[in-house]
């Protein structure tokens, strides 16, 4: 049998890994994004109705940005962390609590 190799697949996503430390978080959140190439990385929170209740855009380098983010003006609950970079948009729960 002949074995022909076919190389790597091209990589969908720039966004490699999300995580959020701690969560449950209670006075700051560090968001930990790994990205595959430089990209502007923009960050927000929607609440449970789905509105933006923080924004915040940084210009990264490949590899892996942290991005703290001050929970003291928001209430206690169930929040989503929407990451975007480039056409890639991830998101993920956050709990707060006060």
């Amino acid at each position: 049998a002949t074995i022909i190799p076919s190389g790597i697949d091209n990589v969908t996503s720039n966004i490699t890994s999300i995580t959020l430390m701690p969560n449950p978080a209670s006075d700051v959140v560090k968001v930990v994004v790994s990205l595959w190439t430089p990209q502007t990385v923009e960050f927000g929170i929607l609440d449970i109705t789905g509105k933006y209740i923080y924004t915040a855009r940084e210009n990264t380098g490949q590899g892996t940005v942290t991005h703290a983010i001050d929970l003291n003006e928001f209430a206690s609950g169930i929040y989503l962390v929407e990451i975007t970079a480039g056409s890639d948009v991830s998101r993920q729960r956050l709990v707060i609590t006060k």
